[in-house]
């Protein structure tokens, strides 16, 4: 069992040490000169190196990592990518043959909305970063569903399809409007999103 003594206030360590587990240890027996007007000790089960950082101690002298609100709260952590550490897991189906390629990521749109949630997108930096890392996202979606080649080749047989007389029920045409469909739906997940950040943008513009 590792003990940790450290400063209430500034936190800084006083004093670790390793005991056995099955040892009754009172404060006083791993560091004599603790004062609990202005200490606190904690136990972690886990090795040092897996301590969390930072760190709080619970009312059971636990030691525990801080939750997301609670580093909120504290001013640790502002809007970017270190959210992402706190998206809920996504079980993604297992691919079948059908599939041509893997499950499209969504993961920066999903980050966008946690700030949103937890009102961490509060100035105009942080609302131009979330619409720039939505963008990118977006695009690499729709390059992944359809590469710039495949794009391309697409709109040739609806020009070809065209200039052909339009006839009914063209391979061509159909290939080109699902293109255009899938595009669509891919965007229309960010639509909601865009347009309450682009709202936040105007108004810290206009303020």
């Amino acid at each position: 069992m590792l003990y940790i003594i450290r400063e209430k206030k500034s936190q800084n360590l006083c004093y670790e040490a390793v005991i056995d587990d099955d040892l009754e240890v009172k404060v006083k027996q791993v560091y004599p000169a603790f004062d609990g007007r202005t200490m606190e000790m904690g136990y972690w089960t886990g090795s040092r190196e897996t301590l969390p950082e930072p760190f709080m101690i619970d009312k059971d002298k636990a030691i525990r990592a801080l939750t997301l609100d609670e580093k909120i709260e504290r001013g640790l952590i502002v809007f970017g990518e270190d959210l992402l550490a706190y998206l809920p897991p996504v079980e993604l189906s297992a691919p079948t043959e059908a599939d041509e390629l893997p499950p499209l990521s969504d993961d920066y749109l999903q980050l966008v909305q946690l700030g949103l949630d937890k009102k961490l997108i509060n100035h105009r930096a942080d609302c131009e970063l979330a619409l720039l890392m939505m963008d990118e996202e977006l695009q690499s979606r729709v390059s992944q569903k359809y590469p710039m080649g495949v794009e391309l080749k697409r709109v040739k047989q609806c020009l070809d399809w065209v200039l052909a007389g339009q006839p009914a029920d063209d391979p061509r045409q159909r290939q080109y409007q699902q293109m255009n469909d899938d595009i669509a739906a891919i965007k229309a997940q960010y639509k909601a999103t865009r347009g309450e950040i682009k709202q936040r943008l105007d108004a810290l513009s206009g303020s």
